[in-house]
């Protein structure tokens, strides 16, 4: 692309990231298409729709909105999949919860191919395989708290400042007043009883009466379901009630396992 803030480029990869911990965690980054300058990644356990959304909400926040977000059809970025585990019945199915955030900010999401057609983010973790780990073993890394402190505090400002190319910015900031909180996170819809309640996965919230209405028996309101569990109850755009989520709460429990099994996969070279 010819302006930085065009196309972003995001992938994860699973890898054997530190020699003496031999489960295998992934690298989820993200790369402007013009410049090469990757302003944020992380390691998880799991790549998770939750991993994903705080890649793209932290390179946002760093640099600004973006126009397009270039990335696999992995099962959190896209829903259109037919066959196997993805089959759907339905020829039109619900976007998925990071296809609505995205389109919430105004950025556009374009599936690829195949790994060969996201070429700089392919480039850069190939280059994490190598000098990555070697620079973490030279720094004594003990453990992934480590890790991710060195590869933001450390490594990717040096990598950056050495790789990235120079591009007229297309960035634009976020408009005043954004909640990211409620934008990066699982929304769903739900009726108001007539006691004021909401059920969510089958944990009950009360919502008290406030200043824009006294009783929303009734009433639509849209559940945002937050990472860290915490609960938002927005009406018309507002928040009105905030609650958690029950710790082993089982419907929530199922869907991360369900998530973990999706996100199992490994690129096997032909």
């Amino acid at each position: 692309m010819p302006k930085a803030g065009l196309l972003v480029q995001m992938d994860s990869s699973q890898h054997q990231w530190l020699s003496h911990i031999p489960v295998k965690w992934w690298l989820i980054a993200a790369i402007d298409d013009a410049t090469s300058e990757i302003p944020y990644a992380k390691f998880f356990p799991s790549d998770t729709m939750f991993a994903n959304m705080h890649v793209i909400r932290r390179f946002i926040e760093k640099k600004g909105l973006f126009s397009a977000l270039y990335a696999d059809k992995a099962s959190h970025f896209e829903t259109t999949r037919h066959g196997g585990l993805h089959y759907n019945v339905h020829p039109q199915q619900d976007e998925t919860q990071i296809e609505r955030a995205l389109k919430e900010l105004g950025i556009t999401i374009i599936p690829a191919n195949s790994p060969q057609s996201k070429g700089r983010i392919e480039v850069a973790f190939r280059f994490f395989q190598d000098r990555l780990i070697k620079e973490m073993r030279l720094a004594g890394i003990k453990d992934y708290d480590e890790a991710n402190r060195f590869l933001l505090d450390k490594f990717l400002p040096w990598r950056n400042e050495r790789y990235t190319i120079k591009a007229e910015s297309s960035y634009m900031p976020l408009p005043y007043g954004t909640n990211l909180n409620t934008i990066f996170c699982k929304k769903i819809e739900r009726t108001a009883a007539n006691d004021n309640t909401i059920s969510v996965h089958g944990q009950i919230i009360q919502i008290p009466p406030n200043k824009t209405r006294f009783s929303f028996a009734k009433a639509k309101v849209t559940v945002c379901i937050l990472s860290d569990d915490r609960i938002l109850v927005l009406y018309k755009g507002s928040i009105i009630c905030e609650s958690m989520l029950l710790e082993g709460n089982r419907k929530t429990k199922k869907e991360e396992k369900i998530e973990q099994i999706l996100s199992q996969r490994e690129y096997v070279p032909v």
